[in-house]
């Protein structure tokens, strides 16, 4: 994903959450957006300045990350009037990027999967609920630079990252990754049955789980790994491969921002 796409992924959330929502900084003034903003964002920004201090928040969210920004459109959406509270001039959190000597980096996830289209992601089940959407790039890999040499990673093609684990992994590499595979393929598959947007913490998670029964039961077996950190699965799986876990950390890192141990 390019690094615009992670400033851009903000707005419709942002846009979203303050039509019915006051966007105020740690310092009670509306947060300034972005010049780069879209003209609706800016709009509808100015039209919550107005409203911001004559108005009674029934939730006040503390951070607009991503998650903020989420929860606060999802409760907005459902009628509540909620205030998101920032101490950055920017809203986003960590979609965010920053340029030093002409390179731009993220200052947060890299990747992100399955967000072209309707998905379990549950980001995208959030954009989707709010009615919102960006352009997403797809793309078919990326370049790896590591200090023992540098390789294409091709997405979906087993035969070339095969042939990497024998250039960079040990000897018994190959055997290790498919093993691991083996181990995960259940909780990969459990994790897609049962939509995040169903896990409720009310009365309505009985009807919202009701009609992802069958993906449900299907889960349980694996609840241990699916609300547990990625690291858990790679030790119980016996995998032992340094190159291999190197590699899940760093996968782990541009989807979330943390290492297998803090990535769920």
């Amino acid at each position: 994903m390019a690094a615009r796409h992670m400033q851009l992924l903000s707005w419709p959330l942002l846009a979203s959450a303050l039509r019915t929502t006051s966007f105020l900084s740690a310092s009670t003034s509306l947060l300034p957006l972005s010049h780069q903003a879209p003209a609706r964002a800016r709009a509808v920004t100015a039209l919550a300045s107005t409203e911001a201090e004559d108005s009674q928040a029934d939730v006040i969210v503390i951070g607009s990350g991503v998650g903020g920004l989420s929860a606060a459109c999802l409760l907005a959406r459902y009628g509540m009037k909620v205030q998101v509270m920032e101490s950055h001039e920017h809203a986003g959190g960590a979609a965010h990027s920053f340029t030093r000597g002409g390179f731009t980096f993220d200052s947060g996830p890299s990747l992100w999967s399955g967000m072209a289209e309707p998905s379990m992601n549950p980001l995208r089940q959030v954009l989707d609920a709010v009615e919102e959407d960006v352009e997403w790039c797809r793309y078919d890999g990326w370049g790896m630079v590591l200090p023992q040499g540098s390789f294409y990673f091709k997405v979906g093609d087993a035969a070339s990252w095969r042939k990497t684990l024998r250039e960079f992994g040990g000897a018994d590499a190959i055997e290790q990754w498919d093993r691991f595979m083996r181990f995960a393929s259940p909780v990969i598959s459990a994790s897609g049955a049962t939509s995040p947007m169903a896990l409720r913490s009310d009365l309505g998670a009985i009807l919202s789980l009701a009609r992802c029964f069958r993906g449900f039961i299907s889960a349980a077996p694996h609840a241990r790994f699916l609300n547990g950190r990625l690291s858990a699965l790679i030790e119980a799986s016996g995998l032992r491969d340094s190159f291999i876990i190197a590699w899940l950390d760093y996968l782990a890192f541009a989807l979330s921002g943390l290492d297998s141990r803090g990535t769920l």
